[in-house]
C-alpha cells in the first residue's frame, strides 16, 4: 500500500482507533444489568437494516441511550467506508444495538468466528499505525458459537478480499482533526469539545528532564514564599497595629502569595497524575481540557489563578492607598473607614474572572508544572483570562504610581520653598518606590513570559523542531512567588520582631513561674488572694513582717503548694519599699538561679 491510498488508510485508521480506544465491559451475564430484558426499536439509521429491528439498552458496552450508542458508532464511519471487512458495519451493531427478542433473557451480541474474522481484515490496518486491537472489541468475551447456553450472531459472511476499497461509492476525504500537531499521535480527538486532548503526561512541548527540573524548582521557591508570608500573615494578626494602611494591602497581597505557594504544594503532593489527568470512557487517560470537572484540578486552579489575580489587584488597592495619602492626605483611619471597598474590589474581580473561566470550561492542565490554570492549551483562552488581566492591573498600578511620585514631588517643593524639613517625604517617596520596584518587576516578567508564550505556543506545537525556551519558563515560575517572598521581607521590621519578642516571652513566663519564696502568701501578709488584688493590712502587721520576714522564708517555701497563683510581685515592692536585710541579702545570692528569675519577673 503506497501513495495517497496508504495516508488515507492511515488517517482512517488513525481516526477510528483514536476514537475507540478504551476498554469496556461486555455484558454477556444471564442477568441483565437493567433488570429485565425490555426490547425496543432500532433508532440508529446505520443499524435499521441489518437483518433485525429490536435491541436493548444498556447494549454491550454499557451505553445506556441510543443516542450515545449512535454517537460513538458513527465514529467508526471512515473505517467502514474504507472497507476492510464487509461484516464490519454488522458486527459493530450487533454491540452497540445487540438483538433483542422477548424469549431470550439476554441481549444477543456476535459470535467468536465474526470478531475474528473482522479483527484479521482489520487489525493489520491498524498495525500500520502501532496501534494493537481495541480491548473492549476482544474477541474471546464473545461466545465460541450459537447454541442454547449462549445465543449469538454469526454474520452474513464476508463478501470482500482483504483490504479490497468498497465499489459503491467513492471514498470519501476523512477530517483531518489532530493532524495539524507535529506530535499527532499523542493527541486525542473529543467530539463533545470538538478539541484535541494531549495523552496523559505525554512528552510534546518538554522533555522528562524539563519536567523533573521544573518541579524541584518550583519546589523550592514555593516553600520559600509559603514560610515568609506564612510568617509576615501570623505577625499581622499577632499585632495589627504595627501594620497601617497603605502597608495593610501589602499584607492582603501577602497573604494572595501565601495561598498561592499553596496551590503550587498542594499540586506537589497529589502528583501530576490526579491533578491534571482523567480517564475518558473512549479515549483513556488523557490530559483535563475541562478542569471545572475534575474536582483536584479545579482546586489547584482555584488556588493558583484566582490568588494570583487577587494579588494583582491588591496591588492596584496598595496604590490607591498611597495616592489617598499623598493627595488627599488622608490617615490611616480615613483609610480604614473606606478599606471595605478594597476588599470588594479585590476579591470581587478575581472571583468573577474565576467563575467565568470555570462555567465556560476554560481550565485546562500545564504539561510543565502539572497544574491546572488557564489557556494552557488554548491560546485564545490565554490572551482573554491571563494575559489581557496581567497587564491592565500592572498598567493601572504603574499609573497611579507615577502619579503618587507627582504628588509627593510638589509637595517636597513646597516645603522646600517654605525652608521646612522634608525628611518625610523622601522617606515617603523612597519606600513607595522600593515596594514599586519589588512587584512590577516580577510582574513584568510574567506578562512578557505570558506574551512569548502566546505567540510562540502555536509554532513549537505545529512544528517537531522548534522548542521553548525552557528559561523563560523558569523566569515565570519565580516571578510568581518572588512578589511574596521580596514583599513579605520588607514588611518585616524592628515592630514586628518586637512583637514576636513580647510574644515568646509571655509564653515562656508561663513555663518558668516565680520562685516559691516570692509565692508564700504570708509574703503579701494576707494582702494577695490568688488574684493578685490587695487589702487592707491590719495595723501593726506590716512591721511585724518586715522585720521577720527573713526568719520564715525558707520553711515557708516548703510548705507552698506546688502549681499556686503567681502573687503581685510588683505591687509587693510598691506597697513594702524598705530593702530586706542583709542576712536575706545573702540569701538571694547564695542561689543564683533565683535570683535571675526574680530579676526577670521585675523586668
Amino acid at each position: 500500500m503506497a501513495g495517497p491510498t496508504s495516508a488515507l488508510v492511515w488517517t482512517l485508521v488513525g481516526v477510528w482507533a483514536a476514537c475507540a480506544w478504551a476498554e469496556y465491559p461486555v455484558v454477556l451475564s444471564e442477568d441483565h444489568p437493567g433488570g429485565p430484558l425490555r426490547c425496543e426499536n432500532i433508532l440508529i439509521p446505520a443499524c435499521r437494516e441489518v437483518g433485525y429491528n429490536l435491541t436493548s439498552m444498556p447494549n454491550l458496552v454499557g451505553n445506556e441511550l441510543q443516542k450515545d450508542a449512535e454517537s460513538r458508532l458513527n465514529s467508526f464511519k471512515p473505517l467502514i467506508q474504507y472497507g476492510c471487512s464487509s461484516q464490519l458495519q454488522f458486527f459493530l451493531c450487533s454491540i452497540y444495538t445487540p438483538m433483542c427478542t422477548p424469549q431470550v433473557p439476554t441481549p444477543i451480541g456476535p459470535c467468536r468466528d465474526l470478531c475474528e474474522t473482522v479483527k484479521n481484515r482489520c487489525s493489520p490496518v491498524m498495525a500500520e499505525l502501532g496501534y494493537p486491537w481495541p480491548h473492549f472489541l476482544n474477541c474471546s468475551r464473545f461466545p465460541p458459537e450459537n447454541n442454547e447456553e449462549h445465543m449469538c450472531m454469526e454474520g452474513p459472511g464476508e463478501k470482500m478480499p482483504p483490504h479490497s476499497p468498497p465499489t459503491t461509492s467513492p471514498r470519501p476525504q476523512p477530517p483531518r482533526r489532530c493532524s495539524h500537531y507535529a506530535h499527532a499521535h499523542k493527541y486525542r480527538y473529543i467530539n463533545a469539545t470538538g478539541t484535541c486532548a494531549p495523552l496523559c503526561q505525554a512528552n510534546i512541548s518538554f522533555n522528562t528532564s524539563d519536567k523533573s527540573f521544573a518541579v524541584v524548582w518550583m519546589t523550592i521557591w514555593a516553600v520559600v514564599c509559603f514560610a515568609v508570608t506564612l510568617f509576615t500573615v501570623l505577625s499581622f494578626l499577632l499585632e495589627a497595629a504595627a501594620f497601617r494602611y497603605p502597608e495593610r494591602a501589602a499584607v492582603h497581597l501577602a497573604l494572595c502569595y501565601n495561598l498561592v505557594a499553596l496551590g503550587y504544594l498542594v499540586r506537589l503532593v497529589a502528583g501530576p497524575g490526579r491533578v491534571t489527568c482523567h480517564t475518558d470512557p473512549e479515549l483513556g487517560m488523557v490530559a483535563v481540557t475541562e478542569g471545572a470537572l475534575h474536582t483536584t484540578c479545579a482546586l489547584v486552579f482555584l488556588l493558583l489563578y484566582y490568588f494570583t489575580t487577587a494579588a494583582s489587584v491588591w496591588w492596584v488597592m496598595l496604590c490607591v492607598s498611597w495616592l489617598l495619602r499623598a493627595w488627599r492626605g488622608w490617615s490611616h483611619e480615613q483609610i480604614l473607614r473606606h478599606s471595605s471597598w478594597f476588599h470588594v474590589a479585590a476579591w470581587g474581580l478575581p472571583a468573577a474572572q474565576a467563575i467565568v473561566c470555570l462555567v465556560f470550561r476554560k481550565v485546562d492542565s500545564d504539561e510543565l508544572t502539572g497544574t491546572c490554570y488557564a489557556g494552557q492549551q488554548n491560546t485564545e483562552t490565554l490572551v482573554r483570562f491571563v494575559l489581557v488581566p496581567q497587564f491592565l492591573y500592572l498598567v493601572t498600578g504603574a499609573t497611579l504610581v507615577l502619579v503618587v511620585f507627582a504628588c509627593l514631588w510638589k509637595a517636597r517643593s513646597r516645603l522646600r520653598q517654605e525652608g521646612m524639613k522634608t525628611d518625610r517625604v523622601d522617606v515617603t517617596v523612597a519606600r513607595v518606590g522600593v515596594v514599586a520596584v519589588l512587584y512590577m518587576v516580577p510582574a513584568s516578567c510574567q506578562v512578557g513570559a505570558t506574551f512569548y508564550e502566546y505567540v510562540e505556543r502555536e509554532r513549537w506545537l505545529r512544528d517537531a523542531t522548534v522548542r521553548p525556551n525552557m528559561e523563560v519558563f523558569m523566569l515565570k515560575i519565580f516571578m510568581s512567588l518572588a512578589v511574596g517572598i521580596m514583599g513579605g521581607l520588607f514588611l518585616i521590621n524592628s515592630r514586628v520582631l518586637h512583637s514576636w519578642k513580647q510574644f515568646f516571652r509571655r509564653f515562656a513566663a508561663r513555663k518558668h513561674p516565680l520562685p516559691a519564696y516570692l509565692q508564700t502568701p504570708h509574703l503579701t501578709g494576707s494582702v494577695l488572694q490568688g488574684s493578685g488584688t490587695p487589702h487592707k493590712v491590719p495595723p501593726g502587721h506590716h512591721n511585724h513582717l518586715h522585720h521577720h520576714h527573713h526568719h520564715y522564708l525558707p520553711q515557708q517555701r516548703h510548705q507552698e503548694a506546688p502549681g499556686a497563683p503567681l502573687p503581685d510581685v510588683h505591687g509587693y515592692v510598691h506597697m513594702y519599699p524598705p530593702q530586706p536585710p542583709k542576712s536575706l541579702y545573702h540569701h538571694h545570692l547564695s542561689h543564683p538561679s533565683r535570683h535571675k528569675c526574680g530579676s526577670e519577673t521585675q523586668v
